[in-house]
């Protein structure tokens, strides 16, 4: 189980507003899926375009 079931597990066990409040902050420091697909960016011939949110997150990459 990764880190997310294993917070989704203990979320269960928590009261309705308690437990909003901390999933809400666990998804603020883990963030959500940021737009972004694994893997290497750039060549030789490709220069690697990252753009990043205002908290820090990249939310796209691309080569030009």
């Amino acid at each position: 189980m990764n880190i997310r079931g294993y917070v989704a597990t203990l979320l269960n066990a928590l009261p309705g507003g308690t437990r909003q409040t901390v999933q809400a902050a666990f998804d603020a420091v883990l963030g959500e899926a940021s737009g972004a697909t694994a893997g290497t960016y750039g060549s030789a011939t490709k220069i690697p375009v990252i753009t990043v949110d205002s908290r820090g997150r990249i939310v796209s990459i691309s080569e030009v």
